[in-house]
């Protein structure tokens, strides 16, 4: 951690809620409130002005909403925020994945007062969030490639035609930043593909049924929610939804396993790539998203080394370029393109 406190702007409209976090901050010690925002606008600016190391963000504010004010932060200079709402429900599927979809590192609940039965469980969530959070380097967002560009773009000379090396598994690895990232490939991704595609992302469990069904409202491709051994077809999207690794266990199925990972992350990138590495090697593509840490590094170095196709989404496109960063101080990858190019990347190596 920083030898400096951390610098904390807080958005919130209510003052009440803003004096429980500033007693919260306080009484750790480690953190430095720089500033008081009492709505989306204010944020924004703040954020510009003050230069904080982490904001806490409501999202239920007057003028400008918290998810506007953090893809706007995004956009514009980039900071970490945490979504810290009354609203964050496990069953609120939706509004959760539009909070890291606009660029948020984390959403969790607000800590009650003193006196609540969860009052020491969720104040100290809330301080821990806040330090994990404040260290992470988030990259600035750029607008949206258009599409029509992307398909009018040669194909690149790295391409392997399928008639020399046919493909029969996607892999995809993700963590923070991942689904808006995870919603422009598979929103693009052609629904004549024949190939089974596993998804691990990054997600709190309670989140991981409900990411699913969202995922199956933009994807052209049925979704599969695994939760135990099930054939692996083609054609389908296939997701963890509880708090196991997912595992490609042969050319026909699939299916969850138990266990630490090198990552100690539940479900564990690394363990996908490498199951798939075991099961289809060369055949294999796979694909590494923006995230903390370096989970799916190595085992997409590995992919590279047999002669799978790999790619890992560049650095102007990420939230967070830890996962595919590591990836790229390995040479893991054969491209390092954007969300909307690999989605287009995909289909003309497999269509």
């Amino acid at each position: 951690m920083k030898h400096d406190k951390i610098r904390i702007l807080l958005a919130d409209d209510s003052l009440v809620t803003r004096k429980l976090y500033r007693h919260f901050l306080e009484a750790d010690g480690d953190f430095d409130v720089v500033g008081e925002a009492v709505n989306g606008e204010e944020a924004v600016n703040m954020a510009e002005l003050l230069n904080p190391d982490v904001i806490s963000m409501d999202i239920e504010m007057p003028k400008m909403n918290g998810i506007e004010a953090t893809k706007k932060i995004m956009e514009s200079f980039a900071k970490p925020v945490v979504i810290v709402s009354s609203l964050y429900q496990p069953g609120n599927v939706q509004l959760s994945m539009e909070c890291l979809a606009a660029g948020a590192v984390a959403i969790i609940p607000k800590p009650p007062g003193p006196g609540h039965p969860e009052y020491q469980k969720l104040s100290l969530q809330y301080t821990r969030t806040l330090k994990t959070m404040a260290e992470v380097k988030v990259v600035r967002r750029k607008q949206t490639i258009s599409m029509q560009s992307i398909r009018t773009q040669p194909q690149q000379n790295t391409t392997i035609t399928k008639s020399v090396n046919p493909y029969e598994i996607l892999v995809i690895g993700a963590s923070a930043g991942g689904p808006g990232s995870l919603k422009k490939i598979l929103s693009e991704l052609s629904q004549k593909i024949t190939i089974p595609i596993a998804i691990v992302q990054h997600i709190d469990n309670n989140f991981a049924e409900g990411f699913a069904q969202w995922i199956s409202t933009f994807s052209k491709l049925p979704v599969e929610k695994v939760r135990g051994d099930m054939p692996l077809l083609p054609g389908r999207v296939y997701l963890s939804v509880l708090p196991k690794h997912l595992v490609i266990k042969s050319k026909n199925k699939i299916g969850l396993c138990n266990g630490i990972s090198e990552s100690e992350i539940i479900p564990s990138v690394d363990k996908l790539f490498t199951s798939a590495n075991k099961i289809f090697g060369a055949n294999t593509i796979a694909v590494l998203l923006s995230g903390m840490g370096w989970d799916g590094a190595f085992a997409l170095k590995q992919l590279k080394e047999v002669g799978a196709y790999t790619i890992i989404q560049d650095e102007s496109s990420c939230l967070v370029f830890g996962m595919p960063g590591e990836a790229a101080k390995l040479n893991a990858h054969i491209d390092s393109i954007p969300p909307e190019q690999i989605a287009w990347k995909i289909n003309s190596l497999l269509l």
